[in-house]
C-alpha cells in the first residue's frame, strides 16, 4: 500500500533517476508503489527478498520491488492510498491540513518538515469546508497536468 505510480523510463542521462536501457529495455514500467513510503506485510517480505535475488539488477528500487516483483512475478494487487502524497500539493503546498491528513509527503526540504512538524501539532480543525475545496483544487490541477505532460510525451 501507498502511492501507485504508472511512470516510463527517463533515458535522459542528466536526470537523476536515469535508466539505461541496457537495464530496463522496455518504455514503461509496471505499476509500482513510490519508494518515498508503503506500507507492506511482514509474510510477503521474504518473498519479496526471494525474488530480488532472482531479479536483474535496476537502479529504480521501487520499481524493482513493486513492480517487477510485487507486481509482475508474484501478482501481488498494490493498493493506492490517497494518504501517501508523491509530492507537495499544487494548491496551496503550506496549508496545514494536508501534512495533518497525509501518512507521508515526499519532496520536502528538512527545514520544511521540521516547520511542519511544528504546525501540525498545533490544534487545527482541518474538516471543514475549505480544507475539502483546496484538496479537490489540487487533484484537479494534478490531474490536468499529467494530461498535459501525456500529450506533450507524444509529440
Amino acid at each position: 500500500m501507498g502511492k501507485v505510480m504508472a511512470t516510463v523510463p527517463i533515458r535522459d542521462t542528466s536526470h537523476k533517476h536515469y535508466l539505461p536501457s541496457k537495464f530496463y529495455p522496455l518504455n514503461i514500467f509496471p505499476r509500482h508503489i513510490s519508494g518515498s513510503g508503503s506500507v507492506v506485510s511482514m509474510s510477503i517480505v521474504p518473498l519479496l527478498y526471494e525474488c530480488m535475488l532472482r531479479t536483474p539488477f535496476m537502479n529504480l528500487e521501487d520499481v524493482m520491488l513493486t513492480g517487477l516483483c510485487a507486481t509482475t512475478q508474484m501478482g501481488l494487487q498494490l493498493t493506492d492510498n490517497p494518504l501517501f502524497m508523491a509530492k507537495k500539493p499544487s494548491v496551496n503546498p503550506d496549508y496545514v491540513c494536508f501534512y495533518k491528513k497525509s501518512a507521508f509527503v515526499h519532496g520536502l526540504t528538512s527545514t520544511e518538515i521540521d516547520d511542519m512538524w511544528l504546525r501540525i501539532s498545533d490544534d487545527h480543525n482541518c474538516d471543514t469546508f475549505y480544507f475539502s475545496i483546496v484538496q479537490s483544487m489540487s487533484a484537479f490541477s494534478n490531474m490536468i497536468r499529467g494530461i498535459f505532460r501525456l500529450i506533450i510525451k507524444e509529440i
